[in-house]
């Protein structure tokens, strides 16, 4: 963990930061950067996503995904 952490700070993509309550505990936080990469990489991740249904899906299907996606959200809460 200590290097995946190094690596992201020294990337300037999260700030370590002493917690004030507990000198023994440092908190991470994500840097203006960090957070455009998050963002980014989901996009990244919903165009891929949408591109596949267009391409693998037809009309019908589509509408039965939507209609299961509350089922489906239920689901993952309770797994």
């Amino acid at each position: 963990m200590g290097v995946t952490v190094a690596s992201l700070e020294s990337g300037g993509l999260i700030v370590r930061s002493a917690d004030p309550s507990d000198g023994r505990r440092v908190m991470l936080s994500t840097t203006a950067a960090g957070r455009a990469a998050i963002q980014a990489r989901a996009e990244a991740r919903n165009a891929l996503l949408a591109e596949a249904l267009a391409v693998n899906f037809s009309s019908e299907e589509l509408e039965r995904l939507l209609a299961a996606a509350p089922l489906l959200e239920r689901l993952a809460q309770v797994v």
